[in-house]
């Protein structure tokens, strides 16, 4: 699954500083049987979440950067706020 572009739907859990001025958004994957996924959007998307909260739901694309316990994606792109 590595380097594999994905577009996914998840819970937001928490939405915190990234690197670089970036964002890192952690959500419950609901698309895929993953759990939690960590999603790095570079910071011209930071103004996005400034007004997104944790629980709501959102639909996003990016590409599988690692997988540990948990996917981390980057190159993330936010497509759509559902909830």
């Amino acid at each position: 699954m590595l380097g594999k572009t994905v577009i996914w739907t998840g819970k937001i859990t928490s939405i915190e500083s990234g690197d670089n001025g970036g964002v890192r958004v952690v959500v419950h994957a609901q698309t895929n049987d993953v759990g939690s996924a960590f999603l790095d959007f570079d910071p011209s998307q930071r103004s996005d979440f400034l007004r997104l909260k944790e629980k709501q739901v959102i639909r996003f694309t990016g590409v599988i950067r690692s997988f540990v316990a948990s996917p981390f994606l980057e190159n993330c792109k936010l497509i759509q706020v559902l909830d």
